[in-house]
């Protein structure tokens, strides 16, 4: 950690309540210089303290799939933030007979493998609480938005979200070259789909 704008160092003890795993992204809030969101597996967390102490505030009950997240992006009005999170999917091999809710297999062969459809979820947080409300799964209201999708990236400026979703190319099983599709909100106006371009091999 680092209070200086990186003149010097200090190490952060990860406190007993995080669980492990890979941590992706921090950000920090865009007002508040205390407040920070962390992405960590298939968790967030937050810190009103600058990283002193952090509570749960995104877990199993808003993704029952564990999927692991990818990134985060925060706006604020000051007194409510509005959390953009995302995952991505994580090819691994099951039995077909052991596929997750709310994932597809493909292939044949015993062993065959599965991915988890990469989601994308918009939520308020309170700034002196962990409450989490007005909570939505935006892939459910996405224009043409592709469930088959390896990995959702997260941007924001102080009018607008962002959203580039990357679907799934794999070389090996024939499948239709990777689509990248770009969604922007502007304030007080509904997601709409930009544009989608074709990239081979991504």
């Amino acid at each position: 950690k680092s209070v200086d704008g990186g003149d010097s160092w200090d190490p952060v003890l990860v406190p007993s309540n995080i669980e492990e795993g890979i941590c992706r992204k921090i950000v920090l809030h865009p007002v508040l210089t205390n407040v920070v969101y962390a992405i960590v597996g298939h968790r967030v967390y937050k810190s009103i303290d600058a990283g002193g102490n952090w509570s749960l505030i995104f877990d199993n009950a808003q993704n029952p799939n564990k999927l692991e997240l990818f990134d985060i992006e925060v706006i604020s009005n000051g007194t409510t933030d509005n959390v953009l999170v995302s995952s991505f999917s994580k090819r691994k091999s099951w039995g077909c007979t052991t596929i997750p809710a709310g994932c597809y297999a493909w292939g044949s062969l015993p062993g065959c493998q599965t991915k988890c459809t990469a989601k994308v979820w918009s939520f308020d947080v309170g700034q002196n609480g962990t409450s989490l409300f007005n909570f939505v799964d935006l892939t459910t209201i996405l224009p043409g938005y592709n469930p088959v999708t390896v990995l959702v990236a997260l941007s924001v400026t102080p009018n607008s979200w962002n959203i580039a979703c990357q679907t799934n190319y794999d070389a090996t099983n024939n499948s239709p070259p990777a689509e990248i599709k770009i969604y922007r909100k502007t304030l007080n106006n509904p997601w709409a789909h930009l544009s989608t371009t074709t990239a081979y091999g991504l």
